[in-house]
């Protein structure tokens, strides 16, 4: 799995904790959760996959 790079940052030299729960689904695939929100997905060699940008 890697890190996800932050494309905004407000102040970088301040490190900010966050609980998130790491989902594996039953194909082996894995999803990052923050709260209800999930924040990343990755396929099964671990390579993140693209999220889908929501029609407003």
């Amino acid at each position: 799995m890697s890190v996800i790079e932050a494309t905004t940052r407000v102040n970088a030299a301040i490190p900010v904790k966050a609980r998130v729960i790491v989902h594996e689904y039953s194909d082996a695939s894995m999803a990052v959760f923050h709260g209800p929100r999930k924040s990343a997905e990755y396929d099964t060699d671990g390579h993140l996959i693209e999220a889908r940008k929501e029609k407003k």
